[in-house]
């Protein structure tokens, strides 16, 4: 197993037996990052600390509180292992955690939204949706499309550092919009655009929303490539970027289907999960909750190789934290 991309979690339910000590010993001198799940500070177990990495909480069953008093308490011993939150479920949990010292968190806060109860509306939302119901149509206009982004000097900036940065194949500098239009062509740059107004209103939430919403957009965009697939149209890749666009504007995703020009097909997708782009999505929320069987099961639904889509799956991964770390 590749010990750069494994990590051997030893359940709560094993017991700390002298046998499962050897191996979590011969594991660690071998290299691999070991976690224990739902850990509880026992006797029996302070001796198996020494080879740990990470030590996963479950915060509500233990009790936010509880959970963070114990991490404090670790963290000035100086301990070289470090502590992940499990099932973070508000931002106020997540603030709480990391004030408290936890490194590594997991819970559905970075996936849903803090809807406002307030009418306002910041600038940074109005803009994007603007953008998003110029590129979710069909023919899009790009001249209203770049006079919206030209009056934002930031969004401007995002954009010619994206296209520059990630279109290998240019053997020139684009400077301007009209130019990576000519470059690049309206689907390419569609996509560009609908990534650089995911980055302009994520800037302020967690990095691991944005980097899902990523690896959303590039799995659902290959799957619709497989031949099950080809007669999708090129929805795939929004289809997988707005999946995420309620937690990052922390508005409902029923009110943002209402103010976009989506297809029926889109909208059953987004806000039900139904439809062959809703089984795309579901697939990949199995996959972000480590549910195997789900995979398979909404997979073969589709008609496609488990194989296949595992394989997929992984690059989407790869190419995310390839493209926003550029």
């Amino acid at each position: 197993m590749p010990k750069n991309k494994i990590v051997v979690e030893v359940l709560e339910t094993c017991q700390p037996t002298d046998e499962l000590l050897e191996a979590i010993r011969e594991l660690y001198r071998e290299g691999y990052l070991i976690a224990l799940d739902d850990f509880t500070l026992t006797d029996e177990w302070r001796r198996f600390l020494p080879y740990v990495h990470i030590v996963k909480l479950d915060i509500m069953a233990m009790g936010l509180k509880n959970a963070c008093d114990l991490v404090k308490k670790h963290t000035k011993k100086r301990t070289k292992y470090h502590f992940l939150a499990e099932r973070v479920e508000t931002e106020a949990e997540f603030e709480a955690t990391k004030e408290a010292g936890f490194k590594f968190f997991q819970g559905y806060f970075f996936s849903k939204p803090e809807v406002m109860q307030t009418k306002y509306v910041s600038p940074e939302q109005v803009l994007a949706l603007k953008l998003f119901r110029e590129v979710c149509v069909p023919d899009p206009d790009f001249d209203r499309i770049e006079n919206i982004i030209t009056q934002d000097v930031t969004l401007s900036y995002k954009l010619l550092r994206f296209v520059n940065t990630q279109s290998t194949t240019l053997e020139v500098t684009i400077t301007s919009f009209r130019q990576a239009l000519i470059y690049l062509g309206q689907e390419k740059l569609k996509m560009f655009v609908s990534l650089v107004v995911a980055s302009y209103i994520s800037s302020k939430k967690p990095r691991e929303l944005y980097n899902l919403s990523l690896q959303r957009a590039q799995f659902c965009e290959a799957m619709s490539r497989y031949q099950p697939l080809s007669h999708l149209n090129e929805q795939g890749f929004m289809v997988g970027l707005l999946s995420i666009l309620d937690a990052m504007l922390d508005l409902s995703v029923e009110s943002l289907v209402g103010q976009l020009p989506l297809s029926p097909s889109v909208q059953q997708a987004l806000l039900h999960r139904q439809g062959e782009y809703g089984a795309l999505l579901a697939i990949e929320e199995c996959y972000e909750r480590a549910d195997w069987a789900g995979v398979e099961q909404f997979s073969q639904q589709l008609g496609l190789s488990v194989d296949d889509v595992k394989s997929e799956l992984g690059e989407a991964v790869r190419w995310s934290q390839t493209f926003s770390g550029a």
